[in-house]
């Protein structure tokens, strides 16, 4: 039971690849958790293709692009991917 473990927010960005996306936001129990959420979301091929991968946890609303990437987060205290947001809203996981 995870009842016990805290949710902790992930930004993992790619910075020298312009191709990629900005940033994924995740909320997840650990890094290793994160990780397979982006899996089972389909997005961890990015991971494959990265030059670089800087992750940031404990990462915050006011640590995050103010113009592009939180008027379209979604809800950074469940668990999942919530930017791009895939956490809520049509084809978000059931569970």
């Amino acid at each position: 039971m995870r009842a016990a473990q805290l949710l902790e927010t992930f930004w993992f960005s790619f910075p020298q690849d312009p191709q990629l996306p900005f940033g994924i936001g995740v909320t997840a129990y650990s890094e290793g958790d994160a990780r397979a959420l982006l899996e089972e979301r389909g997005v961890s091929a990015w991971f494959a293709e990265a030059k670089e991968i800087v992750i940031r946890q404990g990462v915050r609303v006011q640590d995050l692009d103010q113009s592009n990437v939180v008027p379209n987060i979604g809800p950074m205290q469940l668990r999942g991917v919530w930017y791009p947001c895939m956490n809520v809203g049509f084809g978000a996981p059931r569970t």
